[in-house]
């Protein structure tokens, strides 16, 4: 085709066109009426700027679960990956021996016991004499080595009653230490987690300080941050003012609470930070590349918006505006932003075509198309 008729098939497509839109089909999403949506206001807040630092997600425990009493593993009934919850049971040791050294314990206990029941009565009995012997000899019919004799009986006899009570008492001891030896062949687990490993087998033999299972705690996380050392002093002042960013689980997280460690590293020049996360829904695991978002002390006005409003497409992230164009419904106008740092259940953005007070959708925004009529609900409660 020559290249001069291009040009002229152009301005005539252009020209056409037009007056062929009211004829075309409108899509189908056009012809639907306006969809119900919640927005929210856009606002001009003064913020203390933040500063983007990377790190990763450790475990907050992590435990290798050891046996206090060797014996052979009759029963293991978890699993690598297999959630637990405290005071599962992990494994159990044969305990055939502790239970018939109870038994022995219970037979002892009892043939003590019977040893104190005899031993008082023989203690009545010399009490009984020792009492016939002085009434005697006080009326001169007794000599006083019967009397001594007398006396010496009792005292033997409450010697011997104390003998087997405290005997009785350390076979209880002993039937205290071995139902103790008897509990720690079940091994449970000490809190909350997940199997990671297992370390034995059914018909291994452990011995006392063995670990058994591996399990990493999973009802909180820890994420370690790398600052640099400018902002230590800083991070020292602002309780728990921390928002972290986990991007495989793509949401954002705010921290129970933060520890520092004061030690700067000479090659990257940074200190260490480290926040504790909820992570009762279970969507964390360490290893896990994390961001986080710390104040740097500097104050400027920024836009923002409800993190709900945020989407992203291949082009970036963007949020729908509500505008009254001429007569109708109005239309969720889509308009780009640049995300600068979260700020509660708010994102800090720059946003040229945003202005103050202007209605964001902040749910029904995922099935929006571009220039669609909405019906929008104002989300009173986070207006300004």
């Amino acid at each position: 085709m020559p290249t001069n008729v291009l040009p002229t098939l152009l301005r005539m497509v252009a020209i056409v066109m037009p007056a062929l839109a009211p004829m075309l089909p409108s899509p189908a999403w056009a012809q639907r009426p306006p969809a119900a949506v919640r927005v929210d206001a856009a606002r001009q807040e003064s913020l203390q700027e933040r500063r983007l630092v990377t790190g990763e997600l450790q475990a907050d425990r992590r435990s290798r679960v050891a046996t206090e009493e060797g014996g052979i593993v009759v029963e293991l009934p978890v699993r690598e990956g297999q959630l637990v919850k405290a005071g599962d049971l992990l494994a159990r040791l044969d305990a055939r021996r502790l239970e018939l050294e109870i038994m022995r314990v219970d037979a002892d206990a009892a043939v003590a016991q019977a040893q104190v029941e005899e031993s008082a009565a023989e203690q009545d009995r010399a009490q009984r004499d020792l009492l016939l012997v002085r009434t005697s000899f006080e009326k001169g019919a007794a000599k006083p080595k019967e009397l001594h004799d007398a006396e010496a009986d009792v005292a033997i006899m409450t010697a011997r009653v104390v003998r087997w009570e405290k005997a009785v008492e350390l076979i209880g001891v002993r039937k205290t230490l071995l139902q103790e030896r008897l509990a720690d062949a079940s091994i449970t687990a000490p809190y909350d987690g997940v199997v990671v490993a297992r370390h034995t087998d059914i018909g291994q033999w452990v011995s006392e300080g063995d670990p058994v299972v591996e399990v990493v705690s999973t009802a909180s996380i820890e994420v370690w941050v790398n600052v640099p050392e400018r902002y230590l002093a800083l991070a020292r002042d602002v309780d728990n003012d921390v928002d972290v960013e986990i991007e495989a689980a793509g949401r954002h997280y705010r921290v129970l609470d933060r520890r520092i460690i004061p030690i700067v590293d000479r090659v990257g020049r940074h200190f260490t930070v480290i926040a504790t996360l909820d992570n009762s829904e279970g969507r964390l695991a360490p290893g896990m590349a994390a961001t986080a978002w710390i104040p740097t002390g500097v104050e400027r006005n920024e836009m923002t918006v409800s993190v709900d409003a945020i989407l992203r497409n291949d082009t970036g992230a963007f949020v729908y505006v509500v505008r009254q164009m001429g007569d109708g419904p109005p239309k969720a106008v889509q308009a780009a932003v640049s995300v600068l740092f979260p700020v509660g259940d708010r994102m800090a953005v720059r946003a040229p075509q945003i202005r103050p007070g202007d209605m964001v959708v902040v749910e029904g925004n995922e099935r929006l198309h571009p220039m669609q009529a909405v019906d929008p609900i104002d989300d009173v409660e986070s207006t300004p």
